[in-house]
C-alpha cells in the first residue's frame, strides 16, 4: 500500500492520541485505585473504631452469647471477612470467618490501630478499653470524670477482604478502557476529517500537476485561502503562468521558424534564472539553425553557379567535337572527291599512257604523292579519332563529376529535410 502524507499524518496523530489516552487511562485507573483503597481503610477503620466500642461490654461481662452477637453483627459487614476477640493477654475468646495463617504483629495499646496488609485482605488489629472510676470513691457522691481512667481488656481483630475492591479496580480498568477506546475512536475520526480538509487543497494541487505535466493547463486554483496552503497555490499558479509563458514564447518561435523568419528571437528578459537559461538556448538553437539554412542557400546557390559553368563548359566542348566532326565529314567528302578525281586522272592518264609515256612517270609520281598524301590523310584520321575519344573520356569525367555534384546537393536537400522533420519534433 501507498504511504501518503495523509496516512503518515494520521498515524502519528493517532499514535500521539493513543499514548496519551494510554497515559492519562493508567494516571486515572492509579489514582481511582489509590481512592478506593483510602476509602476501604477509612471504612474499615470506622468498623473497626466501631467494634472497639461495641466489644466494651462483651468483653467485661465474658458472656458468650454477647460475643457471639456482636460478632456475627460485625460478620454480616459485607466487607468483613472474619472477626476475632482476644483478651488482654491475646487469648482467643471468639472467632468467626476463615482463619488467617500468619504471626501476629507487634502490638501495644498505645497505638489505636494496626494495620497489616496479606495478598488478599487486611488485617486490623485494635485494642479495646473500659471507662473505670477509683474504687475508694463514695458512690453516693458525684463522680468526676477527669478521676475515671481506660483499661485494657483485650483487642479484637477484622479481616477485612479485597475482593470488593478488585471488582471495584476491575469496573473501573474496564470504564478507563472503554473511555479510552471511544475517546481513541472519535478523536481518530475528528483528525481523519480534519486532515482530509487540510489536504484537500494539496489534492487539488497534485490533481492540476499531473494535468500540467500531461499538458493540460486549462484548470486553475482557488485562490481565496490567505494561510500556508494558498501560498502554495499562488506559488504553484504563478509557476504555471510561467510555463505557459515560456510555451508561448517556444510556440512564436516555431512559428517563425515554419514561416521562414528566421531573424525572430524569444523574449528571455522577462524570465530569470534557468527559465531564462532555457529561452537563450531556444534562441541559440534558432539562430544555429538560422546560420545552417543561409549556409544551405549559400551552398545551393554556389552549386548552381557551378553546374551552370559546368554545363557552359560542356556545351563549348561539345560544340568544338561537333566542329570537329563536321570538319571530319568535309574532309573526308573532300577526299572522296580527290579519290575520285585521282581515279578519272589515273584512268585519263592510263588511256594517254601509251602516247604519252613520259607523262606515265609523271604519273607516277603524281600517285605515289597522292598516296602519300592518303596516307597521311588516313593518320589525321586516326589523331582526330584519338582526340575524339580523349574527348568523349573528358566529357565521361565530367558528367561523373556533375553525378557526384548532384548526389552531393541531394544529400544536402536530405539533411535538410531530417532538420526541417527535427524542428517538427522539438516542436511536438
Amino acid at each position: 500500500m501507498k504511504i501518503t502524507v495523509k496516512i503518515e499524518a494520521l498515524l502519528f496523530t493517532i499514535a500521539v492520541i493513543v499514548s496519551i489516552s494510554l497515559i492519562y487511562t493508567y494516571e486515572s485507573i492509579r489514582t481511582e485505585k489509590g481512592i478506593i483503597r483510602s476509602e476501604i481503610v477509612k471504612r474499615a477503620e470506622a468498623i473497626t473504631s466501631m467494634a472497639t466500642k461495641n466489644g466494651e461490654l462483651p468483653l467485661l461481662s465474658g458472656s458468650p452469647r454477647l460475643l457471639k452477637d456482636i460478632t456475627s453483627f460485625l460478620k454480616a459487614r459485607g466487607d468483613v471477612a472474619a472477626v476475632t476477640f482476644y483478651d488482654s493477654s491475646m487469648k482467643e475468646l471468639i472467632h468467626e470467618g476463615p482463619r488467617i495463617s500468619g504471626t501476629v504483629p507487634q502490638l501495644t495499646p498505645k497505638v489505636p490501630v494496626v494495620i497489616s496488609e496479606r495478598e488478599d485482605s487486611f488485617v486490623f488489629y485494635a485494642p479495646i478499653f473500659a471507662e473505670r472510676v477509683p474504687e475508694d470513691t463514695d458512690i453516693l457522691h458525684e463522680t468526676d470524670s477527669d478521676k475515671t481512667f481506660r483499661e485494657h481488656i483485650g483487642w479484637v481483630r477484622l479481616v477485612f477482604s479485597k475482593a470488593s475492591m478488585w471488582a471495584a479496580e476491575q469496573k473501573i480498568v474496564e470504564r478507563s478502557v472503554l473511555l479510552l477506546l471511544l475517546f481513541a475512536g472519535g478523536s481518530s475520526a475528528i483528525v481523519y476529517i480534519l486532515i482530509t480538509l487540510a489536504l484537500r487543497p494539496l489534492t487539488r494541487i497534485v490533481q492540476i500537476a499531473n494535468g500540467i505535466a500531461d499538458g493540460e493547463f486549462s484548470q486553475d486554483l482557488e485562490k481565496h485561502r490567505h494561510d500556508e496552503i494558498g501560498t502554495l497555490a499562488n506559488a504553484f499558479q504563478r509557476m504555471k503562468m510561467i510555463i505557459q509563458q515560456v510555451l508561448r514564447e517556444t510556440d512564436a518561435l516555431v512559428v517563425a521558424v515554419k514561416q521562414g523568419r528566421l531573424d525572430c528571437r524569444g523574449n528571455a528578459e522577462s524570465f530569470r534564472g534557468e527559465w531564462r537559461n532555457l529561452m537563450n538556448g531556444v534562441n541559440l538553437l534558432t539562430e544555429a539553425f538560422a546560420n545552417g539554412a543561409a549556409e544551405l542557400r549559400e551552398a545551393k546557390n554556389s552549386l548552381e553557379k557551378r553546374v551552370e559553368e559546368r554545363t557552359a563548359e560542356l556545351a563549348e566542348i561539345n560544340s568544338a567535337l561537333q566542329a570537329e566532326v563536321n570538319e571530319r565529314k568535309r574532309a573526308e567528302e573532300t577526299l572522296h572527291l580527290q579519290t575520285t578525281e585521282l581515279e578519272e586522272e589515273v584512268a585519263e592518264r592510263q588511256r594517254a599512257q601509251e602516247s604519252l609515256q613520259e607523262k606515265a612517270l609523271l604519273l607516277e609520281e603524281e600517285i605515289e604523292k597522292r598516296q602519300k598524301a592518303k596516307e597521311e590523310l588516313e593518320r589525321l584520321n586516326e589523331s582526330l579519332e584519338q582526340r575524339v575519344k580523349e574527348r568523349t573520356a573528358e566529357l565521361e569525367e565530367k558528367n561523373a563529376e556533375l553525378y557526384k555534384m548532384n548526389r552531393i546537393f541531394v544529400g544536402r536537400e536530405l539533411r535538410m529535410v531530417e532538420l526541417k522533420a527535427r524542428i517538427r519534433e522539438l516542436e511536438n
